[in-house]
């Protein structure tokens, strides 16, 4: 109930535009200190990828910025990188596993936030 009203909240565009670029400029900062995926952990690495995915699909329905813009570039090659480095942290972990490297204990200390992660970045608006 709620979190319906909560969805259908439209704010007024003179109050919306200057948040949204807001936040993209925080998003910046957090691209640009965030670059070393190796050093986040994996279900981090997936919710901040889920962030930047839901403020491309927000930035383009309220056109912030055109389709070419610089920085839609940018948030979309940060979204690739990521999205290889998640997928080859996946790939080595599966390996380790069905070669008896790691232990079914230590795959499953982060599962469930794992889990959780990939069901929001799933869910995200570009997906659907």
């Amino acid at each position: 109930a709620m979190s319906e009203k909560c969805s259908r909240a439209h704010l007024p565009r003179h109050i919306q535009q200057p948040l949204l670029l807001e936040l993209l400029e925080f998003t910046k900062g957090f691209m640009s200190s965030n670059k070393q995926f190796e050093k986040v952990d994996l279900p981090n690495l997936v919710y901040a990828c889920s962030l930047v995915c839901n403020l491309i699909h927000c930035s383009l329905l309220s056109r912030v910025f055109e389709e070419k813009s610089s920085f839609l570039q940018v948030m979309l090659d940060y979204v690739t990188n990521a999205i290889k480095h998640i997928v080859s942290v996946v790939m080595k972990e599966h390996a380790e596993l069905s070669h008896g490297l790691t232990n079914l204990g230590s795959v499953f200390d982060t599962t469930g936030s794992a889990l959780s992660s990939f069901k929001s970045f799933m869910h995200s608006p570009l997906f659907s």
